[in-house]
């Protein structure tokens, strides 16, 4: 079986109506580079409706333990959830990588070298 990165997206959801699109879009352009995805705009629709925003991170920081590199998507500083998962990974040493705010979505595969298989 071929190794491939693992990626967890993070970015603003709560208070959102477009994550789903936007967390789809990225997720979308990481396997066309060959990475494994992990996604937490899934999680709303397979957790039950009374599941709480705490309860929500702490599957979040299992996600981020899975993961090779936690890419933050631009505007991620506006979001109380990934300001968190931000401090949880400086603590932790997990490579961040950050899409640039004035930019389409943009993944530069320099930013993963011996992440990304081949």
């Amino acid at each position: 079986m071929e190794w491939k990165a693992k990626v967890y997206i993070a970015g603003k959801i709560s208070g959102t109506t477009d994550f789903t699109e936007r967390f789809r879009k990225t997720e979308e352009e990481f396997i066309k580079i060959g990475c494994e995805v992990l996604n937490p705009a899934k999680l709303p629709g397979i957790m039950p409706e009374s599941t709480t925003h705490d309860e929500y991170l702490t599957l979040c920081y299992c996600m981020i333990e899975m993961a090779d590199i936690v890419y933050f998507l631009k505007g991620w500083k506006k979001s109380v959830g990934a300001t968190i998962e931000y401090k949880y990974c400086v603590r932790h040493g997990k490579r961040c990588v950050f899409e640039k705010e004035n930019s389409e979505i943009e993944i530069i595969t320099p930013y993963f070298e011996g992440y990304v298989s081949r």
